[in-house]
């Protein structure tokens, strides 16, 4: 979403946009437009030039000598895109006349619709993932309960005795049988 390209001078939806030119010089720009989308960007244009300029666009800081405020989350409350009141502090923010703000807020309502969206994934991939370490769980106690692993050794070193006794016997074999005869013995 984008707001309206507008002229930007002094005044309500003023944005300090700096352009520095070739000779060193620096100026504002003329024209103006913000676009909204997760990282807002302002795009500005010079009278005396066709090229195009963009930064990203933040709500310009108001410093005070006694520090910044610091929001709790219950504070917070009020700027969410689906807060009781929700009109009425669309309305006030319009009033402020700070454009930067107004794309700030957007910025934050579209990175908490996303941050709520990779949490509530989150929670679900956190629950499969305990559903399958839950059954992996299970069947290592099955496996346990069914002496899997000593099973398979003492069938390993039936399988090397096994072998072990065919290659005594391979060569008494290869003397007394033809080659297809003693192929079907060693398929067997």
């Amino acid at each position: 979403m984008s707001l309206r390209c507008e002229r930007n001078i002094d005044g309500d939806h003023f944005i300090p946009f700096p352009i520095k030119e070739p000779n060193g010089d620096t100026r504002q720009a003329k024209y103006i437009q913000t676009i909204l989308h997760p990282n807002p960007i302002i795009v500005g244009l010079r009278d005396d030039s066709d090229k195009v300029y963009s930064k990203p666009l933040y709500a310009l800081p108001i410093y005070h000598y006694d520090g910044k405020p610091v929001y709790t989350a219950q504070e917070l409350e009020v700027l969410k895109m689906d807060a009781e009141g929700k009109e009425q502090t669309n309305h006030m923010i319009r009033h402020l006349h700070d454009l930067s703000l107004m794309v700030e807020i957007h910025c934050f309502h579209m990175v908490s619709q996303e941050l709520d969206r990779i949490e509530e994934a989150m929670v679900d991939n956190e629950d499969q993932w305990g559903e399958l370490a839950m059954m992996k769980l299970k069947t290592i106690r099955r496996l346990e309960m069914a002496n899997a692993l000593q099973r398979m050794q003492v069938q390993d070193k039936g399988l090397v005795d096994d072998v072990l006794q065919l290659v005594a016997v391979t060569p008494r074999l290869a003397l007394s049988c033809d080659m297809r005869s003693c192929l079907s013995f060693f398929v067997e």
